[in-house]
Formats: structure tokens, C-alpha cells, sequence
């Protein structure tokens, strides 16, 4: 079971947390071969270039390892909204901040169920970023709640 975190989150770490997302979404955008390149940066020059921040200015909680969701929608004339992407990670083996950017330019251009999101669409986009909770076993199907947990689907070393 995985719980969103975002109530251990105040206001001002979400709006960061969110635009530090909506910057790698840009930047992932305007520079195709960026996901290629995200193993080679430290963590330090990855929030330096695409959000322009300093790790040292970032509050605690987005330091600490944990896991996120970026999730994109398209908005139509409709007033539907369309998904356009969503990566994240579960169990994290980096901050928060890296988890997000990472999500978030996995989200908008390497969601292989999508076509990359283009330039022409960040206008029309809206981001979602959840952080999680660690994940932890339930003693049964029914202290399961739908809305506010999370389901870790395993099949040997594949999880979802």
C-alpha cells in the first residue's frame, strides 16, 4: 500500500516540488535528447540547468528520498481533459526534487503509451505531481481504500 504524501507537504514544497516538474517537462520538450543524458548528471547540475535552482535553497522535505508521480493531461476545448503522460518511481534511490524532474521528463517525452508531448502542447498541458508515502504491506484486501492508496502490482523483478 502507497499513501500520498501530500499532507506532509506544505504549500510552498508542492509549488516548488511542481515547478521544478513543469521545468524538466520544458526542458525535456525543447531538448529531445535530454533523456538520454539524465544518468550522466549529478544531482546538483540536474536542478541547476533545467529548474535554475540551487540544491542548498530547496526545504528539507524535498531532500529526503522518497517516491512521486508526474502525471500530464492535455486540456480540450471540450473542458475534458486528455492524459498525456505519467512516470514515476515507487521506491526512490534519489530526493524527491531528482524523482520529480526525472518523472516529469519521462512523463512528457518517453511514456512509450504516448506520442512525445510537443512544443506547440505545453500550453495546454496541466501537471500533477504526487508524492508517496514508503510502501507497506496490508493485513487484508479490505483496510484498502480507493482514492487515497495505492497498489503495488509485482510479477517477478516487473512492478507497477
Amino acid at each position: 500500500m502507497v499513501q500520498l504524501l501530500e499532507e506532509g507537504l506544505g504549500d510552498a514544497e508542492l509549488q516548488i516540488l511542481h515547478t521544478i516538474a513543469c521545468a524538466g517537462i520544458r526542458k525535456a520538450v525543447n531538448d529531445p535528447g535530454l533523456v538520454h543524458r539524465l544518468p550522466y548528471y549529478s544531482n546538483v547540475a540536474l536542478l541547476r540547468d533545467i529548474a535554475g535552482m540551487e540544491v542548498d535553497s530547496l526545504p528539507a522535505p524535498l531532500l529526503k528520498l522518497t517516491g512521486v508521480f508526474v502525471t500530464i493531461k492535455k486540456r480540450h476545448h471540450t473542458g475534458k481533459d486528455e492524459l498525456r503522460g505519467c512516470k514515476g518511481c515507487i521506491v526512490p534511490s534519489e530526493p524527491l526534487y531528482c524523482c520529480a524532474i526525472s518523472s516529469a521528463i519521462k512523463s512528457a517525452v518517453h511514456d512509450t503509451r504516448f506520442d512525445p508531448v510537443t512544443s506547440a502542447e505545453l500550453e495546454d498541458l496541466t501537471v500533477g505531481v504526487s508524492a508517496l508515502t514508503a510502501p507497506e504491506p496490508i493485513a487484508s484486501w479490505e483496510d484498502y481504500e480507493v482514492g487515497r492508496h495505492g497498489i503495488i502490482l509485482a510479477k517477478g523483478e516487473h512492478k507497477a
